[in-house]
C-alpha cells in the first residue's frame, strides 16, 4: 500500500525482486482515488522456447514435461557435429530463452580440445557468453558443469584444476543434509534443510562461488 501520494499526476510503479525488475506500471492517481494494480500473470510454460541438449546420463526433458514446459527442441548432444553446428551459430542460440545441457553430452573438441590452437572451443564459449549477456539462460546438469567452468570460470570454483577436463568429478556416493541458504526457497519449502542423495561417486563438488552468484543449498560433502 502506497498512501499519502500527491494527487492528479502519473506515477510509475516498479516491482522488483533483488536485481530483477519484474514489472513496471504507469498509473494516474486522482484526488481521493484509490488505484489497485492488476494481478500479475503467472509464468506460462508455453511462453518459453527451450533448446535441450541431450546427454547419456540425464533426462531433464522428463522434468520439463512434468512442469508443463512443452516448447522444447532436442539437440543431439551425443553427436559432436550436431552440437558443434548448433553452438557455433549465434542466431540458432538466439531462438531460445533457455539452453539446457544434460550431463554426458560431447565435450572434447567443443568446450576444450587436445588440438593446439583449435578455434572451435573459444568460439563456442564466446557465443554462450554473448547469449547470456543479452538475456539468455544456460542450465548445466551434473557432468555438464564443464560448460559453466569453461565459460564462466570465475563465477563457480569446482574441485580440481579448471583447465583439466572432468577434474572435478570426485564427489563420493553419500546422503547429505543440505542447508537451504536462500530465504525465498526456504519459505516455499517450509523447511531449512533438505536431504540429498548422491547415488554415484563421480559428481563435481563446488568449492566456492563469487559473491554475485545465488547459492540455494550448502552442505559438507566427501570427495576423493
Amino acid at each position: 500500500l502506497l498512501d499519502d501520494l500527491d494527487p492528479d499526476r502519473d506515477y510509475t510503479v516498479y516491482v522488483q525482486h533483488r536485481s530483477s525488475v519484474l514489472g513496471e506500471h504507469v498509473v494516474w492517481v486522482g484526488d481521493g482515488e484509490a488505484v489497485e494494480l492488476p494481478e500479475p500473470e503467472c509464468l506460462d510454460p508455453l511462453d518459453l522456447d527451450i533448446a535441450l541438449v541431450t546427454g547419456s546420463f540425464d533426462d531433464i526433458h522428463l522434468v520439463l514435461n512434468n512442469l508443463g514446459f512443452a516448447n522444447y527442441v532436442l539437440i543431439d548432444g551425443e553427436d559432436p557435429e550436431a552440437l558443434r553446428d548448433f553452438l557455433l551459430e549465434p542466431n540458432e542460440l538466439a531462438r531460445y530463452d533457455i539452453v539446457f545441457f544434460n550431463g554426458g553430452h560431447a565435450e572434447d573438441g567443443l568446450f576444450y580440445s587436445e588440438v593446439e590452437d583449435d578455434p572451435v572451443p573459444a568460439a563456442i564459449l564466446d557465443n554462450l557468453r554473448e547469449y547470456v549477456d543479452v538475456g539468455g539462460s544456460v542450465f548445466a546438469s551434473d557432468w555438464a558443469y564443464d560448460v559453466v567452468e569453461r565459460a564462466w570460470p570465475d563465477a563457480v570454483d569446482f574441485m580440481g584444476d579448471d583447465s583439466e577436463p572432468d577434474a572435478a568429478q570426485v564427489g563420493e556416493r553419500a546422503r547429505v543434509t543440505a542447508q537451504v541458504a536462500d530465504e525465498d526457497l526456504a519459505e516455499v519449502l517450509d523447511k531449512d534443510d533438505v536431504l540429498i542423495e548422491y547415488d554415484l561417486h563421480v559428481w563435481p563438488p563446488i568449492v566456492s562461488t563469487e559473491p554475485y552468484v545465488n547459492v540455494y543449498l550448502t552442505g559438507t560433502v566427501q570427495y576423493r
